[in-house]
């Protein structure tokens, strides 16, 4: 289920505006069926995504978009880290909407740069309907996110 994951275009989005380092390890904010055992941060290829699974968690106005500088293994600065690839993520049925998200899991501690910010309007909201496959049954997922304006620095 591991594999070599290239971290170049992935994306962290976070309330926080001064992260540097992130080690991996079991979100708080979990969903009901996700998978609560492999220690990870969880990126995406795409910012859209990222603002679905953030803002289901994080009432701010204003998330800060991150990028992996460098992973760190064994003290050495890399490009390349173990973790989970969103193909996985959804075949082994890890996270219930990873199809929307393009969840992707990086399981090695980060270096991260911030590249920009995200300005959300929580008085206008995007609704989001898709099925998604958890352990029960098939079901509807509706998600609410607000507007959003996005800058990169």
């Amino acid at each position: 289920m591991y594999s070599n994951i290239n971290t170049k275009n992935l994306y962290f989005v976070s309330p926080k505006k001064d992260i540097s380092i992130l080690y991996p390890r079991i979100p708080d904010s979990r969903e009901l069926f996700e998978n609560d055992n492999i220690k990870r941060i969880c990126f995406s290829n795409n910012i859209d995504k990222c603002i679905i699974a953030t803002t289901q968690h994080h009432l701010k106005k204003k998330l800060y978009i991150y990028n992996i500088k460098y992973v760190l293994r064994d003290n050495k600065l890399v490009k390349r880290s173990l973790g989970v690839s969103n193909k996985n993520i959804i075949k082994n049925k890890l996270v219930d909407d990873a199809h929307l998200t393009n969840e992707i899991w990086v399981c090695e501690p980060v270096i991260l740069n911030i590249v920009g910010e995200i300005k959300l309007d929580r008085r206008k909201i995007i609704t989001i309907k898709s099925n998604i496959f958890n352990n029960r049954r098939d079901e509807e997922l509706i998600i609410n996110i607000p507007k959003y304006k996005i800058t990169l620095y």
